[in-house]
């Protein structure tokens, strides 16, 4: 039995089994968990090997290549990278998307397992880790203070903001970055410790675990057993100071200060001109992100910025899921809301009756909810990709069931009793609407089912959700409306709108032109589709994948000729700072955040404006890399990500070789070459990224007559320039951690660290610079290394209008490049991606044309009308390149998003069209008379649902709804201009190739039958 007849003749069965799904879905959809991105595992691994206070080449050559060697071996590996910087390594794995990482991260560790045995003894744990878009914070704000060091203040800030934010249901975790809690050091005065000869080895021995709190075992006392404890601890600084470190009694106060301090950052950041920490806020992985995020807001509102004891402080919150969430929400209302009130305009338009508007608005949310319960079920979430997917599905619900009540309508002009008209009416296009729907859920399929990519990996949930919505609303189509029709929808006369019937009248004309001048049309034709064709073909339309975006932040990174502290970065920084906010009207500037560190400097701009477009981002990045003031050796440039850059591109350039020095050389000349290229700003040349070190060569020969070896000295280095941890320092009611160092302002000079003392065997004082030279030395802040080889990277921005041929022209000038043997150059892992993406779209798109023609194909048992029908494809790009052109819509992501939709709903309106033309000519009419009768019948139906399309994409063609900062309107404009001249062609001009499709099939079915006869032709017998 099929739907409509079970609708119509068993309604209650039916209704029951309609108000279940309701039932469940409502139930279902308050309980679907509120995301930002679905839960996907990215495709990396992370491998990070602490040894902190060495050098880069050592950790490459003792770390990072036998790590490398050993990862190497795993199967699936795309990519291998690794940086060896002075404080370890860090190696990066990258996989194909979709892999099952949990199997990948146990091959990791067991790998590492075996290497470990080959690695320096003293490293310091192996850390492995992924990641997970459950790990992005939900919550990430800066909180600054006007004249106020935030750094401090640990104690302040943990017990009024950290400890009430992470009480709040569903966190799981707050992180503070720049501001650390306070720790124990003990820093030797080098002139005490010479004046009263201490062996600095000693004491540290000593001092390792002098505090501890240990169980040395039980004792029996008075028929009794107790546990016996050793406790360490010290009440107080002035305790540990008077610990007596000799047999001389000498106190530990008398050679070293104690003190118990925040810690010195290396970094720092500022927030419109005050210091400002960064606050970072995680959810647990099953709570809802909505909820966990307004719990956390309402703390901030109420308890937080009320709190008399955080008065001065400002807590800025510029990353908030639940907003972004909240948003695509209320759009996704907005959008259905919107969308039923046009297609009752519409359909009253056509059809002259509320009933019938009423019936089709119902199943807009049933569709909606009977998807949100299917997503439910399946384990999935509401987030920006799916919601993506039911906005753009809103406009489509309602195609189906337009078809179905107007095959209803019409039909019940012919037939008096409502329960004959909807089941025949709905049988008539039973087929026409499931394989229409078909075509549509196959457009998605490559999406879901294709080759894992990153685009393709977010797009999935997507397509996923569109499929989800459309299947539902098809059932809704076939059950509810023929449920509705049969019992609420009565015949009227007369009811026809008089625009409609001469709409008819003049359609009809055109059809009947058309087919009696079948030249004249096919030079038409021709003519239309080359002028379609022409905004794309003479450049009017930008098509840059990323633009279109909302532009509301940039980001401005320092390049420094020299190595630069800290405390320099922080002044190049406030100057940037200053000239901002001086100018921030001017520039559209609402808050400036500045982040510093060791030879690094970088600026995030805040705009007050969203409405800017792309060529007025450029114009302000222009303005503001010109006016912010020069200063000796430091270059401003804007640094973004490519995916979030808009129509600029983000660039970069890898050499491999094996030797730094010569990459360096190398890089340098491909710098050169780049700025010569038109349109390319911002280039980074990565010699700038060393430091100058002092190096300490010891003696060995020296050493060994002084009965010293060379591990002595470097240990006893090691801890007194660099620092020792010592275990943790007990106070009673908290663990502390210790530091062991000599006095910072005795290890600042070249000759203080020669007068450092050196205790050898005997226990005599040497001094190091006895046993050991010093040499000032340059060495790279890093080494990058990638497929085993070490790689450095020249990047750069491309602000022109052309970035294909850019592209092509910095091509002919690194091949041109004379490099030695052994080395190479290649693109950036991005631009490379972008092209395998692009590439894969379109095999996307050829693969749907593919599966639509084979549905088609069985619905139509003709291999010639689907052809004809995928030729009414073209038919909506002359729309959609002149709908860009005119408004200047870039064709970006969205768009070609909008363009897949576009071609499944090209595609329904031409089965609607051709099946109905099937069904007259089975009965035994003419194919023109067929073609004529079948265009009166189908043009209100296509009319209606392109028109409820089109109108209901109105809000977000001319809005800035967006989701996650990509615009909308792209999408929504290539659909709607697809849809207006796809809709004109389609009627008009799909029964012409119809006929002259079947009209060459039949020319070339003739001649294979006369060959075919010829060949079967006897030979003729000649008489003996």
């Amino acid at each position: 039995m099929s739907l409509p007849r079970l609708a119509v003749r068993r309604p209650i069965t039916t209704a029951m089994i309609l108000v279940s799904i309701l039932l469940v879905g409502m139930i279902a959809f308050n309980r679907l968990p509120l995301a930002f991105l679905p839960e996907v595992d990215a495709p990396f691994i992370f491998v990070e090997i602490a040894y902190p206070n060495s050098h880069p080449r050592q950790i490459e050559r003792e770390i990072s290549k036998p790590v490398e060697e050993a990862l190497a071996t795993l199967s699936g590996v795309k990519t291998l990278n690794s940086t060896s910087t002075a404080d370890g390594a860090q190696v990066f794995l990258e996989f194909s998307w979709g892999q099952d990482l949990d199997i990948v991260r146990m091959q990791v560790s067991e790998k590492m397992d075996q290497v470990k045995a080959t690695l320096p003894a003293d490293i310091g744990p192996v850390l492995i880790y992924s990641f997970n878009t459950a790990d992005i914070p939900v919550v990430q704000g800066r909180i600054s203070a006007e004249a106020v060091d935030l750094s401090q203040n640990y104690e302040l800030l943990e017990a009024r903001i950290l400890n009430p934010l992470r009480r709040v249901p569903g966190v799981a975790r707050v992180d503070l970055g720049g501001v650390e809690p306070r720790e124990l050091f003990i820093d030797l005065v080098l002139d005490k410790v010479k004046e009263h000869s201490v062996d600095i080895g000693s004491l540290a021995r000593q001092l390792q675990g002098i505090s501890a709190n240990m169980v040395l075992g039980q004792a029996d006392a008075d028929g009794l057993r107790y546990s016996v404890r050793s406790l360490g601890a010290f009440d107080s600084l002035e305790a540990l100071q008077n610990l007596v470190i000799d047999e001389r009694g000498l106190r530990l106060g008398d050679v070293a200060e104690v003190t118990y301090e925040e810690p010195p950052l290396e970094y720092g950041r500022r927030l419109d001109g005050s210091f400002a920490i960064a606050i970072d806020v995680f959810k647990e992985s099953t709570a809802n992100t909505v909820d966990v995020v307004n719990a956390v807001n309402k703390v901030i509102a109420e308890d937080i910025n009320d709190d008399p004891l955080l008065q001065g402080i400002t807590f800025f919150v510029f990353q908030d899921q639940g907003e972004e969430i909240t948003s695509g929400i209320q759009g996704l209302k907005v959008a259905g809301l919107f969308g039923a009130l046009l297609a009752t305009v519409s359909l009253y338009f056509f059809l002259r009756r509320f009933d019938s508007t009423f019936i089709v608005s119902l199943s807009i949310p049933f569709s909606i909810i009977a998807t949100c319960g299917v997503l439910y079920f399946m384990g999935g979430s509401l987030n920006i990709l799916s919601m993506m997917g039911l906005m753009l599905g809103v406009g489509m619900l309602v195609d189906n069931a337009i078809v179905v009540l107007e095959s209803i309508d019409r039909r019940m002009r012919e037939v008096s009793d409502s329960k004959t008209a909807a089941l025949e009416g709905a049988g008539q296009v039973l087929m026409a609407v499931t394989a229409s729907t078909a075509t549509t859920l196959i457009v998605f399929l490559p999406l879901v089912v294709g080759a894992g990519t990153e685009l393709t990996t977010w797009l999935k949930e997507v397509g996923l959700t569109i499929s989800i919505a459309l299947a539902c609303s098809l059932f809704s189509s076939l059950t509810l409306i023929p449920l509705v029709s049969a019992h609420l929808l009565k015949p009227r006369k007369n009811g026809e709108s008089r625009a409609v019937k001469w709409l008819e009248e003049r359609y009809v004309r055109l059809l009947a032109w058309t087919l009696a001048h079948k030249i004249k049309t096919f030079g038409l034709l021709m003519v239309c589709l080359v002028i379609g064709f022409l905004p794309f073909f003479a450049g009017w339309v930008e098509s840059a994948i990323f633009s279109g975006t909302l532009n509301n932040r940039l980001f401005l990174e320092c390049e420094f000729d020299d190595f630069h502290y800290a405390s320099q970065t922080e002044e190049v920084t406030e100057v940037i700072d200053e000239y901002l906010r001086a100018n921030a009207e001017e520039l559209f500037i609402e808050s400036v955040y500045c982040y510093y560190a060791e030879n690094q400097a970088q600026v995030v701009i805040m705009l007050n404006r969203d409405d800017l477009n792309d060529d007025a981002i450029k114009e302000l990045r222009t303005k503001i890399r010109e006016g912010i003031p020069e200063m000796a050796g430091v270059r401003a440039i804007f640094r973004e990500d490519a995916d979030s850059g808009g129509s600029t591109t983000y660039f970069s350039v890898k050499l491999f070789g094996q030797d730094t020095g010569e990459l360096y050389d190398l890089a340098d000349e491909a710098a050169r070459r780049l700025e010569t290229v038109e349109g390319v700003e911002d280039v980074t040349q990565p010699r700038s990224l060393g430091r100058r070190e002092i190096h300490v060569s010891v003696d060995r020969d020296k050493a060994a007559d002084l009965g010293m070896s060379v591990q002595d000295v470097t240990q006893l280095m090691s801890f007194t320039l660099g620092g020792m941890r010592l275990d943790r320092f007990n106070s009673g009611d908290k663990e502390i951690i210790t530091w062991l160092a000599l006095r910072l302002e005795d290890r600042s000079r070249l000759e203080d660290l020669k007068l450092l003392p050196v205790s050898n065997r005997d226990g005599r004082p040497v001094l190091l610079g006895d046993v050991a030279t010093f040499d000032i030395v340059e060495r790279p802040r890093e080494i990058e290394r990638e497929n085993r080889k070490v790689r450095v990277s020249v990047r750069g921005v491309y602000d022109g209008e052309n970035w294909s041929e850019a592209k092509e022209k910095i091509d002919s000038l690194m091949n041109a490049f004379d490099l030695p043997a052994g080395y190479s150059w290649s693109w950036n892992d991005r631009i490379i991606e972008q092209q395998t993406e692009d590439a894969e779209m379109g095999v996307n798109f050829l693969l749907a044309l593919v599966l639509v023609y084979l549905v088609m194909a069985s619905l139509f048992e003709s291999l010639t009308q689907p052809l004809a029908i995928l030729f009414a494809i073209p038919f909506a790009l002359p729309g959609t390149a002149w709908m860009l052109a005119i408004t200047g819509t870039p064709f970006n992501l969205m768009a070609q998003i909008g363009l897949l939709v576009l071609m499944g709903i090209v595609v329904n309106n031409g089965i609607v069209l051709v099946d109905h033309m099937n069904h007259f000519r089975r009965q035994g009419f003419s194919p023109e008379e067929s073609i004529l009768k079948a265009g009166r019948d189908r043009l209100r139906p296509i009319l209606m649902t392109a028109a409820t399309t089109i109108i209901g994409l109105l809000p977000l063609a001319i809005g800035g709804a967006q989701v996650s900062g990509l615009l909308y309107y792209p999408m929504a404009r290539t659909v709607m201009g697809g849809l207006i001249s796809s809709v004109f062609l389609t009627l008009v001009v799909l029964p012409f190739i119809t006929l002259g499709a079947e009209g060459i099939a039949n020319w070339m079915r003739r001649i294979w039958q006369g060959s075919t006869a010829v060949k079967a032709q006897p030979e003729p017998v000649q008489a003996s």
